[in-house]
């Protein structure tokens, strides 16, 4: 339950026997929750957020007890926010709340150009990773790296790097 991951719960909230725990955004309190594809939020979890953006409290699923946090939310979404808004599967009041400052990211099969210093550098992160050294792509691999369309962006580059450095 997405709810339970990102504000915790008290024993008993879902099951008899649940334990209590802090959910992702008492862990982030004093440094920054990342939530990715934020129109996926269930409307539940979206009202809690809601909540934590204009209180900076939130509670425990299962409590009534608030706890103050001092977070900062970065939200995204591979989609026009608006749009999610009109179709309904993102608040209003969540939008204009996580709006405070907006970065478009191109995909990368917009700037294609950088791929090969995007993919050396990953290449190097996940050789660092695994304690080898990155090796050099090829020109032929760079070629066949930049003809591709790259639906799924920088985290399908990855692990297509990833799984060639582990072949």
């Amino acid at each position: 339950v997405v709810e339970v991951e990102l504000f915790g719960q008290v024993p008993g909230s879902i099951t008899r026997r649940g334990c209590e725990r802090p959910g992702l955004a008492e862990l982030a309190d004093g440094g920054t929750l990342v939530i990715e594809e934020i129109g996926e939020l269930t409307p539940e979890a979206q009202v809690r957020l809601v909540r934590l953006l204009q209180e900076r409290m939130a509670c425990r699923v299962g409590s009534d007890a608030p706890r103050r946090l001092d977070i900062r939310v970065i939200a995204t979404t591979s989609q026009d926010p608006a749009y999610l808004c009109r179709q309904g599967s993102l608040r209003d009041d969540l939008l204009f709340r996580l709006d405070v400052l907006s970065l478009h990211l191109p995909a990368l099969k917009d700037h294609i150009e950088d791929l090969p210093e995007i993919a050396s550098g990953i290449l190097l992160h996940i050789a660092r990773r695994r304690g080898c050294v990155a090796p050099e792509l090829t020109p032929d691999a760079l070629e066949t790296l930049c003809r591709y369309d790259w639906p799924g962006n920088m985290r399908e580059l990855e692990g297509v790097l990833d799984r060639a450095l582990a072949l």
